[in-house]
Protein backbone atom coordinates (compact mmCIF):
# COMPACT_ATOMS: atom_id res chain seq x y z
CA UNK A 1 0.00 0.00 0.00
CA UNK A 2 1.28 3.38 -0.70
CA UNK A 3 0.33 6.95 -0.76
CA UNK A 4 0.85 8.36 -4.21
CA UNK A 5 1.20 12.47 -4.51
CA UNK A 6 0.79 14.37 -7.41
CA UNK A 7 4.37 14.16 -7.84
CA UNK A 8 5.89 10.66 -9.21
CA UNK A 9 9.14 9.58 -8.64
CA UNK A 10 10.66 9.98 -12.35
CA UNK A 11 12.41 6.48 -12.10
CA UNK A 12 12.29 5.59 -15.96
CA UNK A 13 15.65 6.49 -16.42
CA UNK A 14 16.76 4.94 -13.21
CA UNK A 15 15.50 1.23 -14.57
CA UNK A 16 17.55 1.51 -18.00
CA UNK A 17 20.19 -0.55 -18.16
CA UNK A 18 22.31 2.03 -20.70
CA UNK A 19 22.58 4.61 -18.23
CA UNK A 20 22.25 2.98 -14.57
CA UNK A 21 23.90 -0.70 -14.19
CA UNK A 22 21.82 -3.22 -12.82
CA UNK A 23 21.22 -3.39 -9.55
CA UNK A 24 19.96 -6.70 -7.63
CA UNK A 25 16.84 -7.94 -5.31
CA UNK A 26 18.10 -9.76 -1.97
CA UNK A 27 16.96 -11.61 0.94
CA UNK A 28 16.21 -9.71 4.12
CA UNK A 29 14.87 -11.28 7.11
CA UNK A 30 11.28 -9.90 7.81
CA UNK A 31 11.56 -11.64 11.31
CA UNK A 32 8.20 -13.44 10.39
CA UNK A 33 6.92 -15.92 8.67
CA UNK A 34 3.49 -14.84 8.25
CA UNK A 35 2.20 -13.59 4.71
CA UNK A 36 3.07 -10.32 4.16
CA UNK A 37 0.13 -8.56 2.24
CA UNK A 38 1.10 -4.98 2.40
CA UNK A 39 4.28 -2.78 2.86
CA UNK A 40 4.37 0.72 2.85
CA UNK A 41 7.23 3.85 3.88
CA UNK A 42 5.63 6.90 4.88
CA UNK A 43 6.13 9.48 2.43
CA UNK A 44 9.89 11.52 2.62
CA UNK A 45 10.86 8.54 4.67
CA UNK A 46 14.31 6.41 3.55
CA UNK A 47 14.38 5.01 7.09
CA UNK A 48 10.66 3.89 8.46
CA UNK A 49 8.77 1.54 6.82
CA UNK A 50 6.25 -1.14 7.89
CA UNK A 51 4.87 -4.54 6.66
CA UNK A 52 1.08 -6.29 7.75
CA UNK A 53 -0.12 -9.64 7.14
CA UNK A 54 -1.24 -12.44 8.80
CA UNK A 55 -0.42 -16.16 9.40
CA UNK A 56 -2.13 -18.05 6.70
CA UNK A 57 -4.48 -17.08 3.96
CA UNK A 58 -7.87 -17.15 5.54
CA UNK A 59 -9.26 -15.23 8.48
CA UNK A 60 -5.49 -16.38 10.62
CA UNK A 61 -3.34 -14.28 13.53
CA UNK A 62 -2.47 -11.00 11.96
CA UNK A 63 1.64 -8.98 12.70
CA UNK A 64 2.85 -5.74 11.81
CA UNK A 65 6.76 -5.44 11.21
CA UNK A 66 8.38 -2.28 11.17
CA UNK A 67 12.07 -1.15 10.04
CA UNK A 68 13.92 1.76 10.97
CA UNK A 69 17.24 1.49 9.25
CA UNK A 70 16.04 0.91 5.38
CA UNK A 71 14.53 -2.05 5.48
CA UNK A 72 17.96 -3.51 6.72
CA UNK A 73 16.56 -5.23 9.87
CA UNK A 74 12.56 -5.19 10.78
CA UNK A 75 11.32 -6.28 14.18
CA UNK A 76 7.53 -6.89 15.19
CA UNK A 77 5.81 -4.12 16.71
CA UNK A 78 2.26 -5.37 17.06
CA UNK A 79 0.15 -6.76 18.52
CA UNK A 80 3.13 -6.67 21.54
CA UNK A 81 0.96 -9.55 23.36
CA UNK A 82 -1.56 -12.18 22.26
CA UNK A 83 -3.12 -12.31 18.63
CA UNK A 84 -5.05 -9.59 16.69
CA UNK A 85 -7.17 -10.49 13.52
CA UNK A 86 -5.40 -10.83 9.74
CA UNK A 87 -4.30 -8.05 8.10
CA UNK A 88 -4.25 -7.36 4.73
CA UNK A 89 -3.03 -3.77 4.51
CA UNK A 90 -0.93 -0.71 5.47
CA UNK A 91 -0.57 2.78 4.81
CA UNK A 92 0.52 5.56 6.43
CA UNK A 93 0.00 9.75 5.54
CA UNK A 94 2.69 10.92 7.27
CA UNK A 95 5.20 9.58 9.50
CA UNK A 96 3.10 9.38 12.61
CA UNK A 97 -0.37 8.76 11.13
CA UNK A 98 -1.13 5.37 9.89
CA UNK A 99 -3.93 2.58 9.14
CA UNK A 100 -3.45 -1.31 8.54
CA UNK A 101 -6.89 -3.25 8.03
CA UNK A 102 -7.93 -6.92 7.31
CA UNK A 103 -10.36 -9.60 8.28
CA UNK A 104 -13.75 -9.48 10.42
CA UNK A 105 -13.80 -5.79 10.00
CA UNK A 106 -10.57 -5.13 11.55
CA UNK A 107 -9.71 -1.45 10.90
CA UNK A 108 -7.14 0.24 13.19
CA UNK A 109 -4.65 3.31 13.69
CA UNK A 110 -1.55 4.92 14.92
CA UNK A 111 -0.76 8.39 15.50
CA UNK A 112 2.73 7.25 17.23
CA UNK A 113 4.37 5.74 14.44
CA UNK A 114 3.03 2.39 15.61
CA UNK A 115 3.88 2.47 19.02
CA UNK A 116 0.21 2.15 19.50
CA UNK A 117 -2.70 1.25 18.03
CA UNK A 118 -6.27 1.61 18.51
CA UNK A 119 -9.75 0.06 16.07
CA UNK A 120 -11.52 2.73 14.45
CA UNK A 121 -15.14 2.21 12.59
CA UNK A 122 -14.36 2.79 8.93
CA UNK A 123 -17.52 0.20 7.68
CA UNK A 124 -20.19 -2.23 8.52
CA UNK A 125 -21.04 -5.59 7.41
CA UNK A 126 -17.30 -6.34 6.24
CA UNK A 127 -15.72 -9.49 5.89
CA UNK A 128 -12.27 -8.51 5.42
CA UNK A 129 -10.45 -5.30 4.28
CA UNK A 130 -8.18 -5.67 1.00
CA UNK A 131 -6.74 -2.08 0.15
CA UNK A 132 -6.13 1.68 1.93
CA UNK A 133 -4.75 3.71 -0.56
CA UNK A 134 -4.41 7.79 0.33
CA UNK A 135 -3.56 10.55 -2.61
CA UNK A 136 -2.23 12.60 -0.21
CA UNK A 137 -2.61 13.77 3.42
CA UNK A 138 -6.14 14.38 3.26
CA UNK A 139 -7.97 12.12 0.80
CA UNK A 140 -7.94 8.30 0.77
CA UNK A 141 -9.51 5.22 -0.38
CA UNK A 142 -10.33 1.88 1.83
CA UNK A 143 -11.88 -1.16 0.13
CA UNK A 144 -13.76 -4.01 1.66
CA UNK A 145 -15.11 -7.50 0.85
CA UNK A 146 -18.57 -7.29 2.10
CA UNK A 147 -20.03 -10.29 3.85
CA UNK A 148 -23.10 -10.32 1.49
CA UNK A 149 -20.61 -10.39 -1.28
CA UNK A 150 -19.22 -8.14 -3.74
CA UNK A 151 -17.00 -5.02 -2.69
CA UNK A 152 -17.40 -1.60 -1.08
CA UNK A 153 -15.12 1.71 -1.15
CA UNK A 154 -15.14 3.67 2.02
CA UNK A 155 -13.61 7.50 1.56
CA UNK A 156 -11.96 10.11 3.37
CA UNK A 157 -11.27 13.61 2.68
CA UNK A 158 -10.00 14.79 6.19
CA UNK A 159 -7.26 12.51 6.14
CA UNK A 160 -9.04 9.23 8.02
CA UNK A 161 -10.57 11.13 10.66
CA UNK A 162 -14.06 10.13 9.35
CA UNK A 163 -14.74 7.94 6.19
CA UNK A 164 -18.21 7.80 4.37
CA UNK A 165 -19.58 5.25 1.93
CA UNK A 166 -18.62 5.12 -1.74
CA UNK A 167 -19.28 2.63 -4.42
CA UNK A 168 -19.80 -0.95 -5.01
CA UNK A 169 -18.53 -3.18 -7.01
CA UNK A 170 -20.30 -6.81 -8.13
CA UNK A 171 -16.84 -8.82 -7.61
CA UNK A 172 -14.61 -9.38 -4.80
CA UNK A 173 -11.80 -6.85 -5.13
CA UNK A 174 -8.13 -7.58 -4.76
CA UNK A 175 -6.10 -4.02 -5.71
CA UNK A 176 -6.98 -0.87 -5.84
CA UNK A 177 -4.46 2.27 -7.11
CA UNK A 178 -5.18 6.13 -8.12
CA UNK A 179 -4.10 7.31 -11.50
CA UNK A 180 -5.12 10.93 -9.98
CA UNK A 181 -7.36 12.46 -7.29
CA UNK A 182 -10.65 11.91 -9.38
CA UNK A 183 -9.47 8.21 -11.68
CA UNK A 184 -9.10 5.21 -9.55
CA UNK A 185 -9.01 1.18 -10.93
CA UNK A 186 -10.00 -1.94 -9.08
CA UNK A 187 -9.26 -5.48 -10.27
CA UNK A 188 -10.25 -8.63 -9.01
CA UNK A 189 -12.34 -12.17 -8.91
CA UNK A 190 -14.95 -10.64 -11.56
CA UNK A 191 -12.30 -10.97 -14.36
CA UNK A 192 -12.43 -7.25 -14.91
CA UNK A 193 -10.76 -3.89 -14.75
CA UNK A 194 -12.99 -1.65 -13.05
CA UNK A 195 -12.54 2.67 -13.33
CA UNK A 196 -13.84 5.53 -11.26
CA UNK A 197 -13.21 8.91 -12.40
CA UNK A 198 -15.28 10.37 -9.53
CA UNK A 199 -12.86 9.40 -6.61
CA UNK A 200 -14.65 6.33 -6.11
CA UNK A 201 -18.06 7.07 -5.74
CA UNK A 202 -19.24 5.25 -8.92
CA UNK A 203 -17.48 2.20 -10.97
CA UNK A 204 -17.72 1.10 -14.62
CA UNK A 205 -15.97 -1.94 -16.32
CA UNK A 206 -13.15 -0.81 -18.26
CA UNK A 207 -12.04 -4.19 -19.56
CA UNK A 208 -12.63 -7.93 -19.87
CA UNK A 209 -9.58 -10.10 -18.93
CA UNK A 210 -9.98 -13.78 -19.83
CA UNK A 211 -8.44 -14.17 -15.54
CA UNK A 212 -8.81 -12.99 -12.44
CA UNK A 213 -6.97 -10.08 -12.15
CA UNK A 214 -5.13 -9.33 -9.22
CA UNK A 215 -2.97 -5.98 -8.79
CA UNK A 216 -2.68 -2.48 -10.35
CA UNK A 217 -0.89 0.55 -10.49
CA UNK A 218 -0.78 3.23 -12.85
CA UNK A 219 2.16 6.16 -12.85
CA UNK A 220 -0.64 8.71 -14.27
CA UNK A 221 -3.92 9.06 -15.86
CA UNK A 222 -2.17 7.28 -18.96
CA UNK A 223 0.34 4.59 -18.13
CA UNK A 224 -0.62 1.88 -16.15
CA UNK A 225 -0.17 -2.13 -15.47
CA UNK A 226 -2.48 -5.19 -14.66
CA UNK A 227 -1.04 -8.22 -13.28
CA UNK A 228 -3.17 -11.44 -13.58
CA UNK A 229 -3.14 -15.30 -13.24
CA UNK A 230 -1.83 -17.44 -15.80
CA UNK A 231 1.06 -14.74 -16.38
CA UNK A 232 -0.91 -12.55 -18.38
CA UNK A 233 0.42 -8.53 -18.01
CA UNK A 234 -1.89 -6.19 -19.13
CA UNK A 235 -0.64 -2.46 -20.17
CA UNK A 236 -2.50 0.95 -20.80
CA UNK A 237 -0.55 3.42 -22.43
CA UNK A 238 -3.86 5.40 -22.73
CA UNK A 239 -5.91 5.71 -19.59
CA UNK A 240 -7.38 2.08 -20.01
CA UNK A 241 -8.85 3.54 -23.97
CA UNK A 242 -6.76 0.16 -24.93
CA UNK A 243 -4.94 -2.89 -23.32
CA UNK A 244 -2.22 -5.16 -24.36
CA UNK A 245 -1.05 -8.19 -23.30
CA UNK A 246 1.61 -9.57 -22.24
CA UNK A 247 2.22 -13.30 -20.96
CA UNK A 248 4.76 -15.59 -19.05
CA UNK A 249 2.64 -18.55 -19.07
CA UNK A 250 2.11 -19.60 -15.39
CA UNK A 251 2.56 -16.82 -12.73
CA UNK A 252 0.42 -15.14 -10.57
CA UNK A 253 0.98 -11.45 -10.34
CA UNK A 254 -0.35 -9.91 -7.09
CA UNK A 255 2.72 -6.90 -7.23
CA UNK A 256 2.40 -4.38 -9.44
CA UNK A 257 4.43 -1.08 -9.07
CA UNK A 258 4.48 1.50 -12.20
CA UNK A 259 7.23 4.64 -12.12
CA UNK A 260 6.44 7.32 -14.36
CA UNK A 261 6.34 7.23 -18.06
CA UNK A 262 7.40 3.35 -19.31
CA UNK A 263 8.83 1.25 -16.58
CA UNK A 264 7.69 -1.10 -14.15
CA UNK A 265 7.75 -4.31 -11.83
CA UNK A 266 5.18 -7.35 -11.38
CA UNK A 267 6.06 -9.69 -9.11
CA UNK A 268 4.36 -12.87 -7.75
CA UNK A 269 4.64 -16.94 -8.16
CA UNK A 270 7.80 -18.51 -7.28
CA UNK A 271 9.42 -15.00 -5.85
CA UNK A 272 9.58 -13.77 -9.62
CA UNK A 273 9.93 -10.48 -10.61
CA UNK A 274 9.39 -8.89 -14.05
CA UNK A 275 10.44 -5.83 -15.24
CA UNK A 276 9.67 -3.36 -18.46
CA UNK A 277 11.42 -0.58 -19.61
CA UNK A 278 9.58 0.36 -22.82
CA UNK A 279 5.93 0.81 -21.61
CA UNK A 280 4.84 -2.85 -21.58
CA UNK A 281 5.74 -3.91 -25.27
CA UNK A 282 8.53 -6.12 -23.71
CA UNK A 283 8.96 -8.02 -20.39
CA UNK A 284 12.29 -9.95 -18.87
CA UNK A 285 12.52 -11.62 -15.20
CA UNK A 286 14.57 -9.20 -13.08
CA UNK A 287 14.29 -11.53 -10.25
CA UNK A 288 14.03 -14.70 -10.31
CA UNK A 289 13.24 -16.50 -6.84
CA UNK A 290 13.71 -19.77 -5.12
CA UNK A 291 10.04 -20.70 -6.16
CA UNK A 292 8.71 -21.28 -2.40
CA UNK A 293 6.64 -18.08 -2.17
CA UNK A 294 4.41 -15.81 -4.03
CA UNK A 295 5.21 -11.80 -3.82
CA UNK A 296 2.05 -9.37 -2.98
CA UNK A 297 3.19 -6.16 -3.00
CA UNK A 298 6.12 -3.63 -3.78
CA UNK A 299 6.89 -0.82 -1.80
CA UNK A 300 9.99 2.33 -2.47
CA UNK A 301 11.33 4.67 0.00
CA UNK A 302 12.03 8.55 -0.89
CA UNK A 303 15.10 7.74 -2.50
CA UNK A 304 13.56 4.62 -4.69
CA UNK A 305 15.49 1.88 -2.48
CA UNK A 306 13.02 -1.40 -3.36
CA UNK A 307 10.89 -4.07 -1.23
CA UNK A 308 8.85 -6.61 -2.03
CA UNK A 309 7.25 -8.40 0.35
CA UNK A 310 5.41 -12.03 0.14
CA UNK A 311 4.17 -15.00 1.93
CA UNK A 312 6.51 -16.85 4.95
CA UNK A 313 7.66 -13.73 5.41
CA UNK A 314 9.66 -13.33 2.56
CA UNK A 315 11.38 -9.57 1.99
CA UNK A 316 12.90 -8.78 -0.93
CA UNK A 317 15.01 -5.84 -1.07
CA UNK A 318 17.10 -3.54 -3.67
CA UNK A 319 19.30 -0.90 -3.07
CA UNK A 320 17.97 2.87 -4.54
CA UNK A 321 19.57 3.20 -8.45
CA UNK A 322 21.87 6.07 -8.55
CA UNK A 323 20.31 9.20 -9.49
CA UNK A 324 22.99 12.09 -10.48
CA UNK A 325 21.93 15.29 -9.84
CA UNK A 326 23.45 18.68 -9.09
CA UNK A 327 23.48 22.19 -8.62
CA UNK A 328 25.59 25.54 -8.74
CA UNK A 329 25.41 28.78 -6.57
CA UNK A 330 25.67 30.59 -9.48
CA UNK A 331 25.35 30.00 -12.98
CA UNK A 332 26.21 33.21 -14.73
CA UNK A 333 29.63 34.72 -13.29
CA UNK A 334 32.29 37.23 -14.31
CA UNK A 335 35.89 35.93 -15.64
CA UNK A 336 37.91 35.06 -12.63
CA UNK A 337 35.19 34.19 -10.18
CA UNK A 338 34.73 30.71 -8.46
CA UNK A 339 31.40 28.88 -8.36
CA UNK A 340 30.37 26.19 -5.53
CA UNK A 341 29.01 22.87 -7.09
CA UNK A 342 26.60 20.67 -5.12
CA UNK A 343 26.33 17.02 -5.53
CA UNK A 344 22.41 15.84 -5.35
CA UNK A 345 22.92 12.58 -6.59
CA UNK A 346 21.04 9.53 -4.62
CA UNK A 347 22.78 6.33 -4.06
CA UNK A 348 26.86 8.09 -4.81
CA UNK A 349 30.02 7.19 -2.83
CA UNK A 350 31.99 8.39 -5.75
CA UNK A 351 32.09 11.49 -8.14
CA UNK A 352 34.26 12.63 -11.13
CA UNK A 353 33.74 15.51 -12.27
CA UNK A 354 34.80 17.35 -15.73
CA UNK A 355 34.07 20.96 -15.69
CA UNK A 356 34.90 22.47 -19.09
CA UNK A 357 36.76 25.95 -19.68
CA UNK A 358 36.97 25.73 -15.38
CA UNK A 359 40.33 25.45 -13.09
CA UNK A 360 40.51 22.61 -11.79
CA UNK A 361 38.93 20.97 -15.37
CA UNK A 362 38.35 17.79 -13.17
CA UNK A 363 37.60 17.01 -9.72
CA UNK A 364 36.85 13.47 -7.47
CA UNK A 365 35.60 15.88 -4.31
CA UNK A 366 31.66 15.66 -3.46
CA UNK A 367 31.01 19.85 -4.00
CA UNK A 368 34.23 20.98 -5.68
CA UNK A 369 34.92 24.53 -5.88
CA UNK A 370 36.24 25.84 -9.65
CA UNK A 371 37.13 29.08 -11.38
CA UNK A 372 36.30 30.49 -14.57
CA UNK A 373 38.86 32.76 -15.94
CA UNK A 374 37.77 33.19 -19.79
CA UNK A 375 34.04 34.00 -20.94
CA UNK A 376 31.75 31.35 -22.60
CA UNK A 377 29.08 28.92 -22.10
CA UNK A 378 30.35 25.43 -20.64
CA UNK A 379 29.19 22.48 -20.02
CA UNK A 380 29.38 20.90 -16.56
CA UNK A 381 29.49 16.50 -16.18
CA UNK A 382 28.95 14.76 -13.85
CA UNK A 383 29.62 10.76 -13.17
CA UNK A 384 28.09 9.53 -9.96
CA UNK A 385 29.19 5.75 -8.50
CA UNK A 386 29.26 3.12 -6.19
CA UNK A 387 30.87 -0.06 -5.94
CA UNK A 388 27.79 -1.47 -8.05
CA UNK A 389 26.65 1.09 -10.59
CA UNK A 390 27.32 4.71 -12.13
CA UNK A 391 25.47 7.26 -13.71
CA UNK A 392 26.57 10.43 -16.19
CA UNK A 393 24.61 13.67 -15.78
CA UNK A 394 25.81 16.65 -18.29
CA UNK A 395 24.08 20.00 -17.89
CA UNK A 396 25.13 21.85 -21.43
CA UNK A 397 25.85 25.23 -21.37
CA UNK A 398 24.91 25.33 -17.91
CA UNK A 399 27.60 27.93 -16.67
CA UNK A 400 27.64 31.44 -18.83
CA UNK A 401 31.24 33.00 -17.78
CA UNK A 402 30.83 37.05 -18.98
CA UNK A 403 34.16 39.46 -19.50
CA UNK A 404 34.99 42.09 -16.40
CA UNK A 405 34.23 45.17 -17.61
CA UNK A 406 37.05 47.85 -17.71
CA UNK A 407 35.62 51.09 -17.68
CA UNK A 408 37.57 54.24 -17.78
CA UNK A 409 36.51 57.70 -17.43
CA UNK A 410 38.01 60.35 -20.31
CA UNK A 411 37.50 63.85 -19.69
CA UNK A 412 38.69 67.13 -17.92
CA UNK A 413 39.61 66.97 -14.46
CA UNK A 414 40.39 70.81 -13.65
CA UNK A 415 36.81 72.26 -14.63
CA UNK A 416 35.68 75.83 -14.32
CA UNK A 417 32.81 76.90 -12.36
CA UNK A 418 29.61 76.58 -14.26
CA UNK A 419 31.16 75.31 -17.15
CA UNK A 420 29.85 72.22 -19.21
CA UNK A 421 31.61 69.22 -19.47
CA UNK A 422 31.98 65.60 -21.86
CA UNK A 423 32.83 62.26 -20.20
CA UNK A 424 32.82 59.28 -21.86
CA UNK A 425 34.03 55.37 -21.91
CA UNK A 426 34.33 52.91 -23.49
CA UNK A 427 31.03 52.02 -25.45
CA UNK A 428 30.37 48.20 -25.40
CA UNK A 429 27.41 46.98 -27.38
CA UNK A 430 24.92 45.31 -24.89
CA UNK A 431 26.30 46.57 -21.86
CA UNK A 432 24.80 49.31 -19.49
CA UNK A 433 26.15 52.30 -18.03
CA UNK A 434 25.01 54.00 -14.80
CA UNK A 435 26.86 57.63 -14.13
CA UNK A 436 27.17 59.50 -10.23
CA UNK A 437 28.32 63.43 -10.23
CA UNK A 438 29.40 64.97 -7.44
CA UNK A 439 29.73 68.40 -7.77
CA UNK A 440 27.87 68.94 -10.77
CA UNK A 441 24.59 68.06 -12.30
CA UNK A 442 24.40 65.30 -15.23
CA UNK A 443 22.59 67.31 -18.44
CA UNK A 444 22.55 64.72 -20.85
CA UNK A 445 23.83 60.90 -21.67
CA UNK A 446 22.70 59.00 -18.19
CA UNK A 447 22.14 55.41 -18.80
CA UNK A 448 24.77 55.51 -21.87
CA UNK A 449 28.22 55.85 -22.46
CA UNK A 450 28.94 59.49 -22.70
CA UNK A 451 27.37 62.03 -20.35
CA UNK A 452 27.34 65.67 -20.20
CA UNK A 453 28.60 67.74 -16.72
CA UNK A 454 27.38 71.41 -15.28
CA UNK A 455 29.84 72.08 -12.85
CA UNK A 456 27.09 74.16 -10.90
CA UNK A 457 27.27 73.35 -7.19
CA UNK A 458 30.33 75.54 -5.92
CA UNK A 459 34.03 75.75 -5.96
CA UNK A 460 36.02 72.53 -4.28
CA UNK A 461 36.43 68.79 -5.31
CA UNK A 462 34.09 66.36 -7.05
CA UNK A 463 34.03 63.37 -8.93
CA UNK A 464 32.48 61.43 -11.78
CA UNK A 465 31.73 57.63 -11.07
CA UNK A 466 30.89 55.00 -14.04
CA UNK A 467 29.38 51.68 -12.96
CA UNK A 468 29.56 49.65 -16.27
CA UNK A 469 27.70 45.88 -15.90
CA UNK A 470 27.53 42.96 -18.14
CA UNK A 471 24.36 41.53 -18.79
CA UNK A 472 22.91 42.11 -15.49
CA UNK A 473 25.92 39.80 -14.42
CA UNK A 474 29.21 41.78 -14.08
CA UNK A 475 29.64 45.11 -12.52
CA UNK A 476 32.99 47.29 -12.57
CA UNK A 477 33.28 51.28 -11.16
CA UNK A 478 35.53 53.74 -12.14
CA UNK A 479 36.34 57.49 -10.65
CA UNK A 480 37.46 60.53 -12.06
CA UNK A 481 38.08 62.76 -9.39
CA UNK A 482 37.38 66.57 -10.03
CA UNK A 483 38.80 70.15 -8.84
CA UNK A 484 36.17 72.51 -9.48
CA UNK A 485 37.78 76.40 -9.73
CA UNK A 486 36.39 79.86 -10.57
CA UNK A 487 39.11 80.27 -12.98
CA UNK A 488 39.49 83.84 -12.68
CA UNK A 489 43.44 83.59 -12.23
CA UNK A 490 44.41 81.12 -14.95
CA UNK A 491 45.59 81.53 -18.44
CA UNK A 492 42.89 82.18 -20.86
CA UNK A 493 42.40 78.33 -21.49
CA UNK A 494 39.34 76.47 -21.61
CA UNK A 495 39.89 72.99 -20.40
CA UNK A 496 37.02 71.56 -21.94
CA UNK A 497 39.17 71.64 -25.12
CA UNK A 498 41.55 68.99 -24.46
CA UNK A 499 40.85 66.00 -26.14
CA UNK A 500 42.67 62.37 -26.94
CA UNK A 501 42.60 59.78 -29.78
CA UNK A 502 42.53 57.35 -30.14
CA UNK A 503 41.11 55.32 -27.26
CA UNK A 504 41.93 52.61 -26.55
CA UNK A 505 45.49 53.62 -28.77
CA UNK A 506 48.45 51.09 -29.78
CA UNK A 507 51.40 53.66 -30.53
CA UNK A 508 50.45 57.05 -31.25
CA UNK A 509 48.52 59.08 -28.96
CA UNK A 510 46.97 62.34 -29.84
CA UNK A 511 46.35 65.03 -27.79
CA UNK A 512 44.07 68.54 -29.37
CA UNK A 513 43.24 71.17 -27.91
CA UNK A 514 42.88 75.22 -28.46
CA UNK A 515 45.72 77.76 -27.03
CA UNK A 516 44.69 81.57 -26.81
CA UNK A 517 48.28 82.04 -26.04
CA UNK A 518 52.14 80.97 -26.37
CA UNK A 519 52.09 79.15 -22.78
CA UNK A 520 54.40 75.99 -21.63
CA UNK A 521 52.20 72.71 -20.49
CA UNK A 522 53.29 69.88 -18.86
CA UNK A 523 51.84 66.70 -20.39
CA UNK A 524 52.78 63.33 -17.93
CA UNK A 525 51.94 59.83 -17.80
CA UNK A 526 51.23 57.62 -14.71
CA UNK A 527 50.27 53.81 -14.32
CA UNK A 528 47.47 52.97 -12.29
CA UNK A 529 49.61 52.88 -9.13
CA UNK A 530 50.20 56.65 -9.62
CA UNK A 531 54.20 55.98 -10.51
CA UNK A 532 55.22 58.82 -13.25
CA UNK A 533 56.27 57.17 -16.43
CA UNK A 534 56.51 60.26 -19.17
CA UNK A 535 56.95 63.72 -19.04
CA UNK A 536 57.09 66.20 -21.50
CA UNK A 537 56.81 70.23 -21.77
CA UNK A 538 55.34 71.51 -25.02
CA UNK A 539 54.61 75.24 -25.72
CA UNK A 540 51.41 75.48 -27.02
CA UNK A 541 50.72 77.90 -30.14
CA UNK A 542 47.61 80.13 -29.95
CA UNK A 543 44.59 78.60 -32.19
CA UNK A 544 44.46 74.68 -32.81
CA UNK A 545 46.89 72.57 -31.47
CA UNK A 546 47.72 68.62 -32.00
CA UNK A 547 50.76 66.95 -29.79
CA UNK A 548 51.56 63.65 -30.59
CA UNK A 549 52.98 61.00 -28.21
CA UNK A 550 54.83 57.93 -28.93
CA UNK A 551 53.64 55.26 -26.47
CA UNK A 552 55.82 52.33 -28.14
CA UNK A 553 57.50 51.88 -24.80
CA UNK A 554 54.72 51.81 -22.53
CA UNK A 555 53.36 47.97 -22.20
CA UNK A 556 49.71 47.23 -22.72
CA UNK A 557 47.21 48.89 -19.79
CA UNK A 558 45.48 51.90 -18.34
CA UNK A 559 47.31 54.79 -17.92
CA UNK A 560 46.36 58.26 -17.01
CA UNK A 561 47.15 61.81 -18.63
CA UNK A 562 47.78 64.82 -16.82
CA UNK A 563 48.27 68.23 -17.89
CA UNK A 564 49.65 71.07 -16.35
CA UNK A 565 49.90 74.57 -16.65
CA UNK A 566 52.61 75.34 -13.66
CA UNK A 567 51.24 73.81 -10.26
CA UNK A 568 47.31 73.80 -12.04
CA UNK A 569 46.34 70.76 -13.29
CA UNK A 570 44.06 71.37 -16.17
CA UNK A 571 42.77 67.85 -17.27
CA UNK A 572 43.28 64.77 -16.28
CA UNK A 573 42.27 61.81 -18.68
CA UNK A 574 42.43 58.07 -18.59
CA UNK A 575 43.31 55.92 -21.60
CA UNK A 576 44.33 52.44 -22.55
CA UNK A 577 47.54 51.05 -24.24
CA UNK A 578 46.31 47.79 -26.72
Amino acid sequence: MKLKTTLQLILALLLTSSQVSAQQWEAVNSQTNFILYGMHFPPGQNEVGYAAGMQYTNDAPGVIVKTSNGGQSWSQIYPVTGEIDGLEAVCFINPNIGFAAGWNNYFIKTTDGGSSWVPITVGTDVWYYVDIEFWDESNGIAVAVMNAGGSRVYKTDNGGLSWTMGGALAYSVLDICYANQNTLYAVGTGNVISKSVNGGQSWTNNYQSTGITMGVDFANTNFGVVGGEDGEILTTNDGGSSWSSFSTGYHSFYAVHVFDKDSAYVGGTDVDIFKTTDSGETWTLDYGGSGASTMYNFSFTANNTGFCSGSQGTMLRRDAPIATNFIADETAICTGNQIQFTDLSVGATGWDWYFEGGSPETSIEQNPIVTYYYAGDYDVTLTASNPEQSQTLTQENYIHVFEQPQPFISGASFVCLNQTIPYQTNNINGNTYTWDVVGGTISDGQNTSAISVIWDNGVGTGYVIVNETVNLTCTTIDTLNITIDECVSLIEMNPTDFGIYPNPVKNILNISFNGVNNEKLSFSIYNVMGIRLFEQDITCQTGQNEINLNLNNLCHGMYILEIKNSDVILSKMKFQKI
